[in-house]
C-alpha cells in the first residue's frame, strides 16, 4: 500500500493562499520543496512552487499534481524562509514573489492550438473578410 502524500503549492496569482494537491504514487520520489509543479487550477493548468510536503489532509476532493517540472529544487527551505520574509515585508503574495525571483521562462504554459480548416469552393467570403 502506498502512503498518501500531499503538497502545498504557491501559485503566481494575486492571493496569499496556498493550495493543497495530492501527489500521485509515480511522482512521490521526485517531490521536494523548491521544485516547480504543473497543477490544475480552475479550468486551466498553472505552474506553482512546492512550499511544503505533508502526509495527510482533511480536505476533500483534492486534485493531483500533473507534472513535476524540475529535476533539482530551485530553492532550499532556508531560501524559502527568506523569500517568505520578503513577501511579508513587501506585503506581496509568496507565489508572485517566487515567480519574480526565479529566472524568466519558469512558467510552463498550457496551450490550446487552433488550426484553420482548408477553404472549400462552397464557402464564399466578403471582400472585407478576405483582406484579413
Amino acid at each position: 500500500m502506498v502512503d498518501c502524500m500531499f503538497v502545498n503549492v504557491a501559485l503566481n496569482i494575486p492571493s496569499d493562499k496556498f493550495f493543497t494537491y495530492e501527489v500521485p504514487a509515480n511522482l512521490q520520489q521526485e517531490v521536494e520543496i523548491g521544485k516547480r509543479v504543473f497543477v490544475p487550477f480552475g479550468s486551466r493548468k498553472r505552474t506553482g512552487f512546492i512550499i511544503k510536503v505533508i502526509s495527510s489532509s482533511d480536505l476533500k476532493n483534492i486534485k493531483p499534481i500533473s507534472e513535476i517540472l524540475d529535476e533539482e529544487p530551485l530553492f532550499s527551505l532556508s531560501d524559502l524562509d527568506f523569500y517568505q520574509w520578503i513577501a511579508n515585508y513587501f506585503m506581496y503574495p509568496l507565489g508572485k514573489t517566487l515567480a519574480e525571483l526565479i529566472p524568466s521562462g519558469s512558467e510552463k504554459k498550457d496551450f490550446m492550438w487552433i488550426t484553420p480548416l482548408p477553404r472549400t469552393a462552397d464557402i464564399h467570403f466578403y471582400r472585407s473578410i478576405l483582406k484579413v
